[in-house]
């Protein structure tokens, strides 16, 4: 594991980020808190996506490896990595960004 802990401000903790071995899959985390709010994608390499589950009554975002072009969630796709933000910085991600309703 490795984080990072970011401020928008300065001042007070905005975001923490966390980079997982793959160990954890979306089954585990669906299990742990259910589907998600929104869902967003886009390509990681010419074989796998990285799609972002937003869990907005946590301030949480999940990230997790789908292989292929058109790769599909499951319950063993690995998390790679979870970033947690206050109330402000994901009003302004669920606000800015193309997302779709969860899975």
């Amino acid at each position: 594991v490795c984080c990072q802990i970011g401020s928008q401000d300065g001042q007070t903790v905005s975001t923490i980020f966390l980079q997982l071995a793959p160990t954890n899959t979306l089954g585990d985390v669906i299990e742990a808190h259910g589907d998600p709010a929104l869902v967003s994608g886009e390509p990681f390499t010419d074989a796998e996506h990285i799609m972002t589950l937003f869990y907005t009554d946590l301030n949480m975002a999940v990230y997790v490896i789908v292989d292929g072009a058109d790769g599909m969630l499951s319950d063993e796709s690995p998390v790679i990595s979870i970033i947690y933000t206050d109330d402000a910085l994901m009003a302004t991600v669920i606000e800015s960004g193309a997302l779709q309703a969860g899975v």
